[in-house]
């Protein structure tokens, strides 16, 4: 990424690979992330896609299409499969050599898999599409697999629909020649059905691991057609199958999910917590805690599980908030109520303080500046069900502290005043005061009763605020920014003025990498804007700094140059945020 200077009027050139990028993440080529799908403009298509292949620097957006994978959350991924396709057919050779050597990389799942291969049957630019490099592509993302993970996924997602092509029809084309045994059967099974693989390979031929790949595929093939509840869930749990292996009849059985209950990944089981409380799963059995919620507390309290999980301390938060809810969201026709099983609760909990330490430090110099009104802890979060904006700015707050070595934080109205958080701190807040505080901040939300022009005021009356008490963990966080919204009727307040944070950073001489600024909606500047602001801090302090402007209750805004790859304007908030977060502030946005 170019550096920032005199030339270009301090500010970050856009190329057409950030544009790009922007598209693959954010799904525009403007700059701003959208919280809520819903919410988000209809996406154009992206002109700056064909203009990058014909500077011939595709190679470049294969490398990013195979470090983000099409099948990350983060990642739009219609768009990714298109851009991808182009890659693949482009008429450059070392952009489409890149692309097929690529393939298990960019597809890592079988449902993208015949997704691409799909359009690429359908590209229409002369020939079928199956020339020997698309072969051999194929052919090598079926090897490479260990079989064991090949039968997995391949039996997963077998066909996808509206396309009508399935793996038999793949590898029909593709001409795949299994280089191992283990290969071999699963490649048969998924052309010629498990009768036909048993007879190519008899019992008395297999070795041990082959062995194990031939039990799997009959396990798969059993409960796909199995009308006995029993052996369809002791199935299910010795082979560790997942839902989609399983036939769609049993899939809201109670017993089956005792099974799956123990080994789906955590990512997938939070957000069914409420339908499977619904159905009685976690109930307890004569006064005794049941087996399943034992097993799912054991997983979240495991640091090994949730590390392997990935889950960001906010996914875990969306889990524990909607989950506490009791019902489902109003887009839901169904609206199941539950209650919710308090071990469950804290378990998710206690795991949001655990994963914090799972997150690798982003080594940049941070200046968070949080807006402190009364609206900040009544306001909700687009996108974030259930999460109110003080929850979400705290949360994030603590990853800062907790995580990065060089930070400030701040509270901002019409002046700043630091907050003074350091990992030093105490960090043995009980879960029970976590809940106890949340508990309160959501009696207040539902007491009190604001109409819109008495938060169009609350959100005129800012302040200096000072934090007298240090912490580091959620629930002293929140009560910290919950005391200094106590404080604004003693102290003269002014309008929230985003722009304030980079002038007081200059005037004082603090250098910083990355500014975030968190906000509900408030997203006013007085005489200079945000954007110029940026511009005179990189002037005045020599550092290529970017601005963040995090508006987690806002309908749509927009303070972010489009022209500027420094900076980000993000739309309310959801479990995509943090690590689209850390991709700007490393550069990778």
């Amino acid at each position: 990424m170019a550096s920032c200077t005199e030339a270009t009027e301090y500010k970050w050139p856009v190329t057409d690979l950030d544009r790009v990028r922007r598209y693959l993440l954010l799904g525009c080529e403007t700059g701003t992330f959208y919280g809520d799908p819903k919410r988000k403009p209809e996406a154009e298509k992206s002109v700056s896609l064909e203009s990058l292949l014909a500077s011939e620097k595709g190679v470049e957006l294969v490398k990013d299409l195979s470090n983000f994978g099409l099948s990350n959350p983060i990642v739009q991924r219609e768009f990714a499969l298109s851009a991808y396709l182009q890659c693949a057919r482009h008429t450059n050779v070392e952009v489409r050599q890149a692309s097929y050597s690529n393939l298990d990389k960019v597809i890592r799942n079988s449902e993208d898999l015949l997704q691409f291969v799909a359009l690429v049957d359908g590209f229409g630019q002369g020939g079928t599409g199956w020339g020997r490099s698309f072969r051999r592509a194929l052919a090598d993302w079926f090897n490479k697999k260990d079989p064991i993970q090949l039968a997995r996924i391949t039996t997963q997602h077998r066909r996808i629909a509206k396309k009508k092509w399935d793996h038999r029809d793949v590898l029909r084309m593709a001409h795949v020649k299994p280089k191992n045994n283990g290969t071999a059967m699963v490649l048969k099974y998924l052309v010629k059905g498990l009768a036909n693989m048993k007879e190519a390979f008899p019992d008395d031929s297999l070795q041990d691991d082959t062995k194990a790949v031939r039990s799997f595929l009959e396990a798969v093939e059993e409960v796909r057609k199995c009308g006995d509840e029993q052996r369809i869930t002791a199935l299910v749990e010795q082979h560790r199958l997942l839902l989609d292996h399983v036939n769609p009849a049993y899939h809201k059985s109670k017993e089956l999910w005792s099974a799956l209950v123990q080994h789906t990944p955590l990512r997938e089981i939070l957000p069914s917590l409420g339908r499977l409380t619904h159905q009685g799963l976690f109930e307890d059995q004569e006064g005794e805690t049941s087996g399943e919620t034992s097993r799912l507390c054991e997983r979240l309290s495991n640091e090994g599980e949730l590390e392997a999980a990935k889950l960001h301390p906010y996914d875990l938060l969306q889990g524990w908030k909607s989950y506490r809810a009791k019902k489902s969201g109003g887009g839901d026709k169904s609206k199941i109520k539950w209650t919710p099983n308090k071990l469950i609760v804290d378990a998710i909990e206690s795991a949001i303080m655990k994963s914090f330490k799972f997150i690798q430090p982003i080594g940049k110099r941070f200046f968070l500046a949080i807006d402190v009104s009364p609206s900040m802890k009544l306001s909700g979060v687009n996108g974030s069900p259930g999460v109110t904006a003080m929850e979400a700015v705290s949360l994030l707050a603590m990853q800062v502290v907790r995580c990065e070595a060089d930070y400030r934080v701040m509270a901002f109205g019409k002046t700043l005043q630091d907050v003074p958080l350091t990992p030093e701190m105490n960090l043995e807040a009980t879960r029970d005061k976590i809940g106890e505080l949340s508990e309160e901040l959501h009696k207040v939300r539902c007491s009190l009763e604001v109409t819109s022009d008495d938060l169009r005021q609350s959100q005129s009356d800012q302040a200096q605020m000072e934090m007298p008490v240090r912490c580091t963990t959620l629930a002293e966080v929140m009560e910290q920014l919950k005391q200094l919204m106590g404080e604004r009727e003693k102290v003269p307040m002014g309008s929230t003025n985003i722009s304030e944070p980079l002038k007081w950073a200059l005037q004082n001489k603090v250098p910083a990498d990355v500014f975030v600024v968190f906000t509900d909606c408030e997203t006013s500047f007085e005489e200079t804007s945000p954007a110029q602001s940026l511009r005179e801090y990189r002037r005045g302090m020599g550092i290529d700094a970017k601005l963040v402007v995090v508006a987690l209750a806002s309908n749509g805004f927009q303070v972010a140059d489009p022209e500027d790859c420094g900076m980000l304007d993000m739309v309310g908030f959801n479990t995509n945020g943090p690590e689209l977060l850390r991709k700007f502030a490393k550069g990778e946005l």
